[in-house]
């Protein structure tokens, strides 16, 4: 990014120093940031699935695969619990884990018996 900004301003003339030139970059870092968390805030749940191929065939054949990996997402019940699981910290995730292992090893042992 920084080398075509660079360009533009020696087409213009103008030369920055090594930390001018850092600040705007990290400027620029920052607001693309901040633009791609507005737009993931915006299209939070939306999903999207593209195909693109050189001729007919390829584009069926890319829908077809686009279709399987429709079917095999989680349905909006499933979404709506994973959602609720990425607010949680890495201890609050391992004691969900934790406890749901418990609860398969007791029901293994109830089937077993």
């Amino acid at each position: 990014m920084m080398g075509k900004f660079d360009k533009m301003l020696e087409k213009k003339g103008k030369k920055l120093s090594p930390l001018e030139s850092k600040a705007k970059g990290d400027v620029l870092s920052s607001l693309r940031s901040q633009f791609a968390d507005k737009v993931d805030e915006k299209m939070g749940g939306m999903k999207k699935v593209s195909v693109a191929a050189p001729d007919v065939e390829g584009l069926a054949e890319g829908l077809e695969k686009a279709e399987e990996l429709v079917e095999q997402m989680p349905k909006s019940e499933e979404a709506d619990e994973m959602k609720s699981y990425e607010d949680c910290s890495a201890e609050e995730l391992q004691q969900k884990i934790d406890m749901l292992m418990k609860l398969k090893e007791e029901k293994l042992q109830e089937e077993q018996e």
